[in-house]
């Protein structure tokens, strides 16, 4: 090895990650593989959230390019030895603190380290979406593709898909400001009794729809990313749109048949579904903004 030949890049917590040479077979978490596999940057592997319902695929799968990627699993199914199997060069994940790596526990981690480099990239509180894209873009741009042409392809894709999100931030701005009283709640059931309230600052995606100027809710907490309150009290803020959590780690509408105020918040909100951890690929974010801005306009419509 020359020391022109080393891989070297720095994530978001701050760590040197290197390589001998640039990675070319990459497990990633299942949000981070997508954005990859947008700038034309393939993986091995994927692995999913610990939210995901044991023995199934994450909701984050269901996007092009990553269909027919092998799935380690997540949580306790996701092994050292699963990952190993895979031949992995460069293991991807996100990081919602600056300091843990998302879906990897630590004792995973630390079976990890000594053979396989890692690297996290922060979406978490005080993270705008903008930043988030261009981190991963700076990741990819270090490892591109094994094929120039597949570069040039994903180049040209990514221009036509970039343009197709700025038109979907236009609109959502448009819609805001027609509709500056609909009111936003965005939150995950947490059983019969309770529900966490996502705090627009410690979600990218949220803050986006804040600067926007849409009125998203938000709620004092010591933590920066979820308060937790009553139904009752929820529904006391009388929201307009309701961004409703998909993943299994939420309590499903089944279970909430008998929860009152839930049913009052129903009926008097659009309710929409919300995956908080969507993959911030341009096709995916400009669909999730055109449903909100979408719903907004039905929201200021007597």
């Amino acid at each position: 090895m020359v020391a022109s030949d080393l891989w070297t890049f720095r994530d978001d917590r701050g760590q040197e990650v290197r390589a001998a040479r640039t990675p070319r077979r990459l497990v990633a978490y299942a949000q981070a593989a997508a954005v990859l596999a947008e700038h034309g940057v393939p993986v091995a592997a994927v692995f999913g959230s610990p939210h995901d319902e044991p023995g199934t695929d994450p909701v984050e799968r269901e996007t092009p390019g990553l269909r027919d990627v092998a799935y380690l699993g997540a949580g306790a199914e996701l092994t050292a030895q699963g990952i190993a199997g895979a031949e992995p060069e460069l293991l991807v994940t996100v990081t919602y603190d600056g300091d843990r790596l998302y879906g990897i526990g630590p004792d995973l981690q630390k079976a990890l380290e000594p053979s396989l480099p890692l690297a996290a990239l922060h979406v978490g509180p005080g993270t705008r979406l903008a930043d988030v894209r261009h981190r991963f873009a700076a990741l990819a741009g270090t490892l591109g593709p094994a094929h120039p042409d597949a570069m040039a392809g994903a180049t040209g894709q990514g221009r036509r898909q970039e343009q197709g999100l700025d038109g979907s931030m236009g609109r959502l701005r448009a819609a805001a400001q027609a509709a500056p009283h609909v009111r936003v709640l965005a939150l995950s059931p947490a059983g019969t009794g309770q529900a966490h309230v996502a705090r627009p600052a410690g979600w990218p995606l949220l803050g986006e729809l804040t600067l926007a100027g849409v009125r998203v809710l938000d709620q004092p907490a010591a933590g920066a990313s979820w308060a937790t309150l009553g139904w009752e009290e929820l529904a006391g803020l009388e929201p307009d749109v309701i961004l409703r959590d998909i993943r299994a780690n939420a309590t499903p509408d089944a279970q909430l048949a008998d929860v009152a105020a839930w049913q009052r918040m129903r009926r008097r909100a659009l309710v929409l579904p919300w995956n908080p951890e969507l993959p911030f690929t341009a096709e995916a974010l400009a669909s999730f903004l055109d449903t909100v801005a979408g719903a907004l306009r039905r929201a200021a419509t007597p």
